[in-house]
């Protein structure tokens, strides 16, 4: 067979070849005498040897060598499962120091002087507003985690490390917090946001009767009763649900709760309200500075029912700012020594009138009282008499023949 006979004789051949020095062969040295019985694809040289990973890619392929090529893992970028590499801040970036907020009273407010605009309310609403599950709620209370502020402040990453609490649990937070916050100013704000401040009042037990205290004064919609509680609500009797008014409404009044709304309530005052008075020579009338805080409220649709609720729980008697500012008949003065000279310019403005018919020239009589008052030395701020003789609650006035005439009442 030619097949048979054709390997008999290249055998043949092989056998009975001698081995000649390379140089006589005319190979080049370091080339082996027998690489031309190689396969072709397997040459190689000193000068350029390849690898091993590409000699059985040459070799053998199967076309997978991509999907389980060998690569080299950074043991160092291995990290462990729920965590982050950055610090997780919710992303909300702080923009108030919290050096000197003391944790021990979780109702303190975070008050700077000289500033002439507020932190937010919702900074101090307590955590029940953001809805999360009965076992977060608790973990976080167990934890001394009271208020929005306080959860702010921590870092997410160590609740890992709290029994109870998993990557679940933080991602609910999460989620609630942004979502509760999102778009709102905390810091730095201009405008009162009244029903925030009336959220940072709630009670935190006794969810019911709070609910029957803010729907008594159209505000249930700052709190949300599960359809359990709704029921049970609606099948009271008339003289069940004024027990359990009365009862949410001392909720309200404690001492605690008292404190913080005159500590908030003044902080407001100086912020947003007193200067907008000095500005008015320091003297305005109380629907003035009622129309002042409905401008400066934030939902101005909420503005009176959240008065109405400020006034029924912590003033019952009287305007609910007199027990904050100095105050004469209806007139409010920035601070006590305000008041002081009004009263003794309006005490010399009555003692020109000897008689019930004796009346002057607005401007005279204001020129006379400056004048009296310059004999003594005694200066006001341009502008501060006439407005105090056109604030006196003893003195009329009245237009003739265009020139403006003040007598008694």
């Amino acid at each position: 067979m030619p097949i048979i006979k054709k390997l008999k004789r290249h055998l043949e051949e092989f056998v009975s070849s001698e081995l000649t020095p390379l140089s006589d062969q005319g190979l080049k040295p370091g080339v082996h005498p027998y690489a031309h019985l190689r396969p072709q694809g397997l040459e190689k040289n000193s000068s350029d040897r390849s690898s091993f990973e590409e000699t059985y890619k040459t070799s053998y392929s199967h076309g997978l060598e991509q999907i389980y090529a060998l690569e080299t893992v950074d043991v160092k970028s291995i990290r462990v499962l729920g965590s982050s590499s950055e610090k997780e801040n919710l992303q909300i970036e702080p923009l108030v120091e919290y050096s000197d907020f003391d944790l021990e009273n979780q109702l303190e407010f975070p008050f700077k002087e000289g500033q002439s605009s507020l932190d937010s309310f919702l900074l101090n609403e307590p955590l029940s507003v953001l809805g999360f599950s009965k076992h977060t709620e608790n973990n976080l209370r167990r934890l001394e985690k009271n208020r929005i502020q306080d959860l702010l402040k921590i870092d997410l990453r160590s609740l890992t490390h709290v029994k109870g609490m998993g990557q679940g649990h933080i991602d609910e937070i999460r989620e609630r917090l942004n979502q509760y916050i999102a778009g709102k100013p905390l810091y730095g704000c201009k405008f009162i946001d009244f029903e925030s401040w009336v959220k940072t009042l709630l009670p935190e037990n006794e969810k019911k009767k709070v609910f029957i205290v803010l729907d008594y004064f159209d505000l249930s919609h700052l709190i949300s009763l599960s359809p359990f509680e709704s029921v049970e609500l609606r099948k009271l009797t008339v003289e069940k649900k004024q027990e359990w008014l009365e009862d949410g409404l001392d909720g309200f009044r404690t001492d605690e709760k008292k404190r913080y709304f005159e500590d908030t309530f003044k902080h407001v005052l100086e912020s947003l309200i007193v200067p907008w008075m000095r500005q008015r020579q320091g003297m305005v009338y109380g629907y003035e500075l009622e129309e002042r805080f409905e401008k400066l409220s934030l939902n101005r649709s909420s503005f009176k029912k959240a008065w109405a609720f400020f006034q029924k729980i912590y003033q019952e008697k009287g305007n609910l700012i007199d027990s904050f500012l100095p105050n004469s008949k209806g007139l409010y003065f920035a601070d006590r020594k305000i008041h002081e000279n009004f009263e003794l310019v309006n005490q010399k403005a009555l003692s020109y009138f000897y008689s019930q018919e004796a009346e002057y020239p607005f401007n005279q009589l204001v020129d006379y009282i400056l004048k009296e008052f310059a004999c003594r030395w005694q200066g006001f701020k341009e502008g501060f008499v006439a407005k105090a003789v056109r604030s006196s609650p003893s003195l009329e006035f009245k237009k003739e023949k265009g020139i403006l005439l003040s007598y008694l009442k």
